[in-house]
């Protein structure tokens, strides 16, 4: 099961689905609040917690008895909760830039670097957010953030003119801010000294053998968010991309696929 980030959909995982089709049953859902999936009206129904429910619920609507979760960005994270709290249901992880939600907030307080990295999810959360987008347009919002994949090929006119459609239907801008909203990660600021909090920090174990890809190039989710992962994560593999960042999954899909095919074959 692939899962997918902010802002994207499931149409993110198009290649990956067409490699893995052959060999596994295959399955990349649109999250709650993106794309075609259901927009709830509060900001506590984008709860993680309910996002781990969703993704129990499709493993159960589905018949199955353990999967592998692959998960970039906020998927990732949704991914992270899930190994935690579902063991029994999770067979292999596998993590594309998703920082464990532990060391994210140690490092958030912490490293000053990835503190500041972090602003932009304070301006998400701003109830304003949804007006400033508005007034830069829905196109020149998308091409902000996926211009540069576009240009290169990496996705398709269809896939930028389905998103667009998709981030203009009345609700959809705070449906996936939202996520941003409901989320307890704290986030000083940028200027504000904060001393270490760990015992405030839900510190989730992952029993499961996990893969950790990460584009080191990332300028959102910086490299020292793989520091300690270990502590949290006894069966882990990292494979660091020095030339890819977050968008990784679409700035090397071939590379990785690869790299996925590989480890799921070695474990």
């Amino acid at each position: 099961m692939f899962l997918h980030g902010f802002p994207e959909s499931w149409a993110s995982w198009r290649r990956y689905l067409h490699a893995f089709g052959d060999d596994y049953f295959v399955l990349a859902p649109d999250h709650r609040g993106f794309n075609e999936s259901e927009r709830p009206a509060r900001v506590a129904d984008y709860d993680i917690r309910h996002v781990v429910d969703d993704i129990r619920a499709l493993i159960a609507h589905y018949g199955a008895k353990q999967v592998t979760l692959v998960g970039h960005d906020w998927g990732g994270i949704a991914a992270w909760h899930f190994a935690a709290r579902h063991p029994a249901l999770l067979g292999r992880l596998i993590i594309l830039n998703a920082p464990h939600p532990t060391l994210f907030q140690r490092a958030l307080f912490n490293d000053t670097a990835q503190r500041a990295a972090s602003q932009y999810m304070t301006r998400l959360r701003d109830p304003a957010c949804e007006a400033r987008l508005g007034g830069i347009g829905i196109e020149a919002f998308w091409m902000s953030l996926f211009g540069e994949h576009f240009q290169r090929g990496r996705i398709s006119l269809d896939e930028k003119e389905a998103a667009i459609h998709a981030w203009s239907r009345p609700g959809a801008l705070t449906a996936m801010l939202n996520w941003y909203r409901a989320s307890t990660f704290v986030i000083p600021a940028d200027d504000v000294a904060t001393p270490e909090i760990d015992e405030a920090i839900d510190a989730l174990r992952v029993i499961t053998p996990t893969l950790v890809i990460w584009g080191m190039q990332d300028k959102l989710l910086l490299p020292c968010l793989l520091d300690g992962l270990e502590e949290f994560v006894p069966q882990l593999t990292v494979t660091r991309r020095e030339g890819a960042g977050h968008g990784l999954i679409h700035e090397e899909p071939e590379e990785i696929i690869a790299l996925i095919r590989d480890w799921l074959a070695a474990h």
